[in-house]
């Protein structure tokens, strides 16, 4: 079998995501987006260490911050800890306002992330 390409999240984000969205669907659009660049940053991360389930999210994205490859790994790492931040706000804080404009913003990250690991590995 085939393994799924988690970067198939990021056009099904792009698809659900209009002008006119409410904010539902901006949260699942920016959940979609933040595992789509979590599990294409894992699998580089898995080549190299045994990635356990034990804070799994904070360890992935520490490995990338503290690479010894210098200044664009770490900002690699620095893109998924502002996308886990926003996909915990937009999970979990009823409070926060999530808009069509944040989501738009986190798409365009994840797919430089994306991007970027997949020119270095």
């Amino acid at each position: 079998m085939t393994p799924f390409d988690f970067r198939l999240l990021l056009d099904l984000a792009e698809r659900l995501l209009t002008d006119d969205s409410d904010e539902a669907i901006v949260r699942t659009v920016i959940n979609r987006i933040y595992y789509a660049a979590f599990n294409v940053a894992r699998e580089v991360v898995a080549q190299d260490e045994q990635v356990s389930n034990h804070r799994v999210h904070d360890r992935v994205w520490r490995w990338y911050v503290d690479h010894d490859a210098g200044l664009p790994m770490e900002r690699l790492g620095h893109i998924g800890f502002r996308l886990s931040r926003m996909r915990r706000q937009a999970d979990y804080d009823a409070t926060a306002t999530l808009t069509v404009r944040d989501a738009r913003r986190a798409l365009r990250a994840a797919r430089r992330l994306i991007e970027s690991i997949s020119e270095i590995h």
